[in-house]
């Protein structure tokens, strides 16, 4: 039995109240507050700092279609997803290309550009042409600093860091507010409009690019609630990433290969050749798959850049160089060693095209998101415009049926608990070893069965314990999360896109 709520939950007329309240602030999160109308009182919940996001770390570059044509950019979004994409879904954030774009521009966003002043497009893994653009290999930096200051500058918003948000508050109506831990204590504020904008999972994974705060705290706290995910069991490996010396792994953005660079093995061989039309361009989860095949084989993989244009790699991928010289490995005369890690969570809450979801006035965007627009793998760059293109859409519906305060004298919830409990029964350091043993990139039904058991004993030890403090809360949701990704897995008996099975 999952608990309802972690903690106890008390909303009255003396509760502050916010027409919108936005749980996370990385692109997404941010990007939707610095559009709402100035005249709606909004508050941004930020588990850590602002500086300390998945968002900040993007490096290849938002995937844009202009001048209205969407039909390439459509088609291939769907090959990467292998044809599981939801196509309204796919056409509706594409076509929010040429909003999402007008919008950063004003907001002074310094995207790279040609001699002629126009905006210079890369390529990039399973795409047919040039239409990702970016921020020198910085983007996600890029945007971040610009929707920061957009926020700093809005006196409609309060912006709480370190607000660990704890559960979504609802009845049988529709939304009505937040719990949050701050400063060592519980706080509840009242709100008809949420919107959970967290991103995904891969703090749960000791092989993977993302930061340590992204831990899939909205997708339990979704689940709870009673919204159900989407494509839970589909998470990404991004094929090559770089292992630092102080440990942790370091994104060799795809952008490396669109502009010319190759994927070679031990004995010097493009191995791509033959696999994929596209070679080293292919979707990610081929290319992953490829180089998984060749580390069982024995064989080392490396990205090689020694081929481009003298000065080229260190001007276009400035920090990328920079990263790997300080990690001993000079781009320009060594090949740069890679390997599969976590990335990206294609599932998510799930919501439609307009980020609405099974709760009236709640709403999910970015990679909280669940809409099937990535389908089974994600399509490169495509990450950036759905976080921005789903917020766009969900501006606009507020725009449209503005907030309205629901009157509510008093609300009031308790979990069951039992004092002599103690606290979670399970270690992060445990969780994330149950994360890495069941949903690899190779995973096997009887290592899933394993770890549902594991799961469900933690959950059995930990399920009276009262939960006081962060940690507390960040295990908790980590078994939810990985409980409904295991039994999602398990329904799921071929190999399809970024989820491959033996």
């Amino acid at each position: 039995m999952i608990r309802r709520y972690l903690t106890e939950v008390v909303l009255d007329e003396a509760s502050p109240y916010y027409d919108v309240v936005i749980i996370g602030a990385g692109v997404s999160g941010l990007y939707l507050a610095a559009g709402l109308p100035r005249h709606y009182k909004a508050l941004v919940l930020s588990k850590d700092s602002l500086s300390v996001c998945n968002s900040q770390l993007a490096q290849g570059g938002v995937a844009l279609t202009l001048n209205g044509e969407l039909s390439g950019h459509i088609e291939d979004t769907l090959a990467a997803g292998a044809y599981v994409n939801d196509l309204r879904v796919v056409k509706a954030m594409i076509s929010e290309s040429e909003s999402v774009l007008s919008r950063l521009i004003v907001y002074g966003v310094d995207f790279d550009k040609n001699e002629g002043n126009e905006l210079n497009m890369t390529m990039e893994g399973g795409h047919k042409k040039r239409r990702i653009v970016h921020s020198r290999d910085t983007t996600g930096m890029a945007l971040m600093e610009a929707l920061i200051r957009q926020v700093e500058d809005r006196e409609n918003l309060d912006v709480l860091e370190h607000a660990f948000a704890v559960d979504l508050i609802s009845d049988d109506y529709g939304i009505l507010g937040v719990s949050y831990w701050m400063n060592g204590e519980m706080h509840c504020v009242a709100s008809n409009t949420v919107v959970l904008a967290t991103g995904g999972i891969g703090g749960w994974f000791s092989r993977t690019t993302n930061a340590p705060v992204v831990t899939g705290d909205g997708l339990a706290m979704a689940l709870r609630a009673g919204v159900p995910l989407r494509d839970a069991a589909y998470i990404q490996y991004h094929p090559t990433a770089f292992k630092l010396k102080a440990g942790g792994y370091f994104l060799i953005s795809e952008a490396v290969r669109g502009e010319g660079g190759f994927l070679i093995n031990s004995d010097g061989k493009r191995f791509m050749k033959g696999l994929h039309p596209l070679m080293e361009l292919a979707p990610r989860d081929v290319v992953a798959k490829a180089i998984h095949d060749q580390m069982c084989a024995g064989s080392k993989v490396f990205v090689d850049v020694r081929h481009l244009s003298a000065g080229f790699f260190e001007t276009r991928f400035p920090n990328i160089h920079k990263v790997c010289v300080e990690n001993g490995i000079d781009p320009r005369v060594t090949p740069i060693p890679v390997e599969p890690v976590e990335h990206y969570h294609m599932g998510g809450v799930m919501a439609d095209s307009v980020g609405s979801t099974a709760i009236k006035g709640l709403f999910v965007t970015g990679e909280t998101a669940g809409t099937g627009f990535h389908g089974a793998n994600r399509l490169a760059s495509n990450s950036l415009l759905e976080c921005m293109a789903l917020s766009e859409r969900i501006l606009r519906t507020l725009d449209v049926e503005a907030p309205k305060r629901r009157i509510l004298a008093n609300y009031k919830a308790s979990p069951k608990t039992n004092a002599s409990s103690g606290q979670a029964g399970i270690s992060k350091f445990a969780l994330c070893e149950i994360f890495d043993s069941a949903l690899p990139l190779v995973k096997h039904s009887e290592v899933l069965e394993a770890a549902l058991k594991k799961i469900k004993a933690s959950f059995d030890e930990i399920e009276e314990a009262p939960l006081s403090e962060p940690k507390a809360f960040e295990v908790y949701n980590g078994l939810q999360v990985a409980k409904a990704l295991i039994l999602d897995a398990l329904t799921i008996k071929t190999s399809i896109g970024s989820f491959v099975i033996e």
